[in-house]
């Protein structure tokens, strides 16, 4: 150890146990300083009232956010209301083409009966005067040339992801007609 710190005293020896300890309340207090501590502890109560009673206020973060959930919250309910809108057309139009296919059956049926061979045949040979063609009638063309077919290709303009971006818009499109 040094010098310095040889008349050190440590833990609770550091108390000096020969002073009488008084307590705060037999010491006596000038009436001037009483009261003033008095004005300081009524000045302190007002300033901690007015602070009490200040009213509080509600952030402009709050309102816009609040504003914000109440648009998202009106947006997915009318979204509800069109799924409900387009659910209930599907369902009608569902059965509208129930019924159409219905009457298309029964109207091709009707029509291969009113179609019989037989009677246009008759038709065509006494009312019209028609009469079917002879031998000498009969001409058949011949080539030796085979059947060819030529496919064409046709040039887009624009570049491929033009065309690429182009096609999906127009699927999207078409799946939300």
């Amino acid at each position: 150890m040094s010098a310095k710190y040889a008349q050190a005293v440590y833990g609770n020896l550091a108390y000096n146990s020969a002073v009488p300890a008084v307590p705060a309340r037999d010491i006596p207090v000038p009436e001037q300083e009483r009261a003033e501590a008095a004005r300081e502890y009524h000045r302190a109560g007002e300033r901690q009232g007015t602070r009490a009673l200040k009213k509080q206020s509600i952030s402009a973060f709050s309102v816009v956010g609040i504003i914000c959930i109440a648009a998202l919250m009106l947006v997915t309910l009318l979204s509800y209301v069109s799924l409900t809108k387009i659910s209930a057309e599907t369902v009608e139009l569902t059965e509208r083409m129930k019924t159409l296919k219905d009457e298309e059956t029964r109207l091709q049926l009707e029509y291969e009966s009113a179609l019989d061979l037989n009677a246009v045949e008759s038709y065509a040979t006494h009312v019209l005067g028609m009469s079917k063609p002879g031998d000498n009638q009969i001409f058949y063309i011949r080539t030796d040339a085979a059947d060819q077919a030529e496919i064409l290709h046709t040039e887009q303009g624009g570049s491929g992801l033009l065309d690429f971006f182009s096609s999906i818009l127009t699927t999207l499109s078409d799946i939300f007609r």
